[in-house]
C-alpha cells in the first residue's frame, strides 16, 4: 500500500478508497490487493512492477518467519510465473532453495535474478544470503558472503566475527 501512496500520491483517495473495497472483500494477501488495486486503477508497468516487488516481499517475510520453506518456494514460483521479469523474484525462489538445501538449483536463480536487474551483491542481499546460508548450514557458501560483506563494509565487527566462526565450521 506505502508503494502506491508514494508512487501516486496525486491518486491517493482513489487508492485507498479501492485498497479499503478490497480489503473487505476478505482478501488478506498483499499481493492480491496490490494487483486488484493496480488493475482497477488501469495502472501502467512500473505499478505491476511495484506489486511483484511487494508479492515477493510478502512471500519472503511471512515465509521465512514461519520456517516454512516448501511454502515459500510454492510462493517465489508463482512470483516468478506472474512476474518473470523481475528479478528479486528469483532471488526470493533462490533463498527458498538455500534453506531447502538445493544449492545448485539456487545459483541459477540468483544468476537469473541478477540478469534481470536485481542487485545480488546490495548488503541487504548479503545478508539474506547469509542468513540462508548459515541456516543451511553451508559453510563454504557463507564464507564468500561474509568476505563480501567485510569488503562492502570493513568497520562491522560482527561480519569479522562471523567470519572467524564460519572458516572453524569448515
Amino acid at each position: 500500500m506505502v508503494i502506491y501512496l508514494i508512487i501516486y500520491g496525486l491518486r491517493r483517495k482513489e487508492i485507498v478508497a479501492n485498497s479499503r473495497k478490497f480489503l473487505n472483500t476478505g482478501s488478506k494477501s498483499l499481493a492480491v490487493v496490490l494487483v486488484a488495486l493496480a488493475l482497477s486503477l488501469g495502472l501502467s508497468f512500473l505499478s505491476l512492477y511495484a506489486v511483484a516487488i511487494a508479492h515477493a516481499n510478502s512471500v519472503k517475510s511471512t515465509d521465512i518467519i514461519s520456517g516454512d520453506y516448501q511454502a515459500m518456494k510454492k510462493n517465489s514460483q508463482k512470483c516468478t510465473e506472474l512476474y518473470n521479469n523481475v528479478g528479486e523474484c528469483y532471488f526470493m525462489r533462490a533463498l527458498s532453495k538455500i534453506y531447502l538445501q538445493d544449492l545448485m538449483s539456487a545459483k541459477q536463480d540468483m544468476k537469473i535474478a541478477e540478469e534481470k536487474g536485481f542487485n545480488i551483491h546490495s548488503i541487504t542481499s548479503l545478508n539474506q544470503l547469509a542468513n540462508s546460508y548459515d541456516s543451511a548450514n553451508s559453510y563454504k557458501e557463507l564464507a564468500q558472503i561474509y568476505q563480501a560483506l567485510i569488503k562492502e563494509k570493513p568497520d562491522i565487527a560482527d561480519y569479522h566475527a562471523s567470519l572467524s566462526f564460519t572458516y572453524k565450521e569448515l
